[in-house]
């Protein structure tokens, strides 16, 4: 539940995922992949299914919980996220 309050979506808490919108999925799987508490954790593509306001809540929230030393691999297309992210990522 931390994780996905950090992330955002507990209002899906107890809902079946083939439900959620693409949006909300992401920000779930976001939520898992920092939960599972990995040395380096992999977020493919961490952006790819949220529009740009729910874009920049998630890079806030995600260079928040990434300043606390949880590294990640990041797998992106957009070179954006890369530049975002990587100096939280450091």
């Amino acid at each position: 539940m931390a994780a996905l309050r950090e992330m955002g979506p507990t209002e899906m808490q107890g809902r079946e995922i083939a439900t959620f919108s693409g949006a909300v999925a992401q920000r779930v799987a976001l939520a898992s992949a920092l939960a599972a508490q990995s040395r380096r954790p992999l977020l493919d593509e961490p952006f790819g299914n949220v529009n740009r306001l729910r874009r920049a809540d998630l890079l806030a929230r995600l260079t928040t919980k990434l300043a606390g030393g949880q590294g990640v691999i990041i797998v992106t297309h957009d070179p954006v996220d890369v530049l975002e992210l990587g100096p939280a990522c450091c």
